[in-house]
């Protein structure tokens, strides 16, 4: 198929935002209540012995993994666009979607289809992005593969950055001088494979020039996942480091521990999010200084 002649079919394709969700089928309400909890992530639907994808996640991902795209008949005038990989090998297709800079939303069946009673019980069991995969075949050796949180108050930040296959959390916050070039500084040292933000942050000017210097995947998180109460509990470990790590995050003004404490408290609730439980095997923080 000539590219001319996609573009022209993808045009009459159904879209998220042309659905009458009154009158889809059931199978997919059930794929769009998942996609609405992911809306930035491709979802991968398993069904059967395979896990397909649909609408424009189907679009996407038929393009980046160079499949067919067909289509589905979902109870509407027209079909869904649908494209689909054998579960036993959604692995690297997985790994090629992240490594295009794609999220992506792993939906399981929850039960034995031989034993459900009507549609198969599904959900999001985990969900792979840049900055939180761990399979090491879909990393570059020894090179780190840091997630870095950014949160913006004022003219002043917090940062905080986790790698999940080494287990290193580091936190720090910058609060005079230059504080924007600081920050792209700092970036520029742990090299992320993914970022993520506070609302304000994302209408910082600093924001454009570092999605320029750096272009890895950029996500916006809810104010409440800043609450810096979450962090205390990694105040934990060997109780000369533990007093160490107390000694670091109280030794500042409530403003300044807010800054990097909120940072790393939104970078703890996104990696539970993706990884669907809680995160046990990072290090003790470490709080450092400019």
């Amino acid at each position: 198929m000539g590219e001319l002649e996609f573009m022209m079919e993808e045009q009459e394709l159904l879209t998220y935002k042309t659905l009458d969700r009154d009158r889809i089928t059931p199978m997919m309400i059930q794929y769009l209540e998942q996609k609405d909890k992911w809306p930035d992530a491709i979802v991968m639907f398993r069904l059967g012995d395979f896990y397909e994808m649909f609408f424009d996640d189907a679009v996407t991902a038929a393009k980046v993994l160079e499949l067919a795209l067909t289509a589905r008949d979902c109870g509407l005038e027209k079909r869904a666009p649908m494209c689909g990989v054998p579960h036993h090998a959604a692995q690297s297709y997985m790994q090629k979607l992240v490594a295009h800079g794609f999220k992506v939303a792993v939906c399981d069946q929850m039960e034995d289809p031989s034993q459900a009673k009507g549609i198969v019980r599904r959900a999001v069991t985990r969900v792979l992005t840049p900055g939180t995969i761990t399979d090491q075949s879909g990393l570059e050796d020894n090179k780190n593969n840091y997630l870095v949180c950014i949160y913006r108050m004022g003219m002043q930040y917090g940062l905080a950055a986790a790698d999940l296959t080494t287990g290193t959390f580091e936190a720090t916050q910058l609060v005079t001088g230059n504080t924007a070039a600081k920050l792209q500084n700092q970036i520029a040292r742990f090299a992320p494979s993914e970022m993520i933000c506070n609302e304000s942050f994302k209408k910082d000017p600093c924001c454009a020039r570092i999605i320029e210097q750096f272009p890895v995947l950029m996500s916006v998180r809810p104010d409440s996942d800043f609450s810096s109460d979450k962090i205390a509990s990694y105040l934990t470990g060997p109780e000369p480091d533990r007093k160490k790590n107390s000694r670091d995050l109280w030794s500042m003004d409530h403003v300044q521990a807010l800054l990097y404490r909120s940072a790393a408290s939104a970078l703890l609730c996104y990696l539970e999010d993706t990884q669907q439980s809680p995160i046990s095997h990072l290090h003790n923080i470490k709080v450092y200084r400019l």
